[in-house]
């Protein structure tokens, strides 16, 4: 824990892609997880979906959120021999 979200990683980044999304942290996992808003009733009810993205860090989340351009798909075929998400 401890880490603190990269301010300078928000500016530079054109947030659109973060709209769809929303942030939890599981103190108990000390996990961050992303979840997509067609998604939010399965995070709860423990569902598994691909559309909800799991790290260590939310930096790691934003990043690759980003990067895909807000989509969970390709988000996995970026992370597919990683376990980050």
């Amino acid at each position: 824990m401890g880490h603190k979200l990269n301010i300078n990683i928000m500016k530079d980044m054109n947030n659109e892609y973060l709209h769809d999304w929303v942030f939890h942290f599981n103190p108990y996992m000390e996990q961050w997880a992303a979840i997509h808003r067609d998604h939010y009733v399965d995070y709860w009810n423990g569902q598994e979906s691909r559309n909800i993205l799991k790290a260590k860090h939310l930096n790691v989340l934003v990043d690759l959120l980003h990067k895909a351009k807000g989509d969970a798909e390709t988000i996995h075929e970026i992370t597919r021999s990683s376990d980050i998400v």
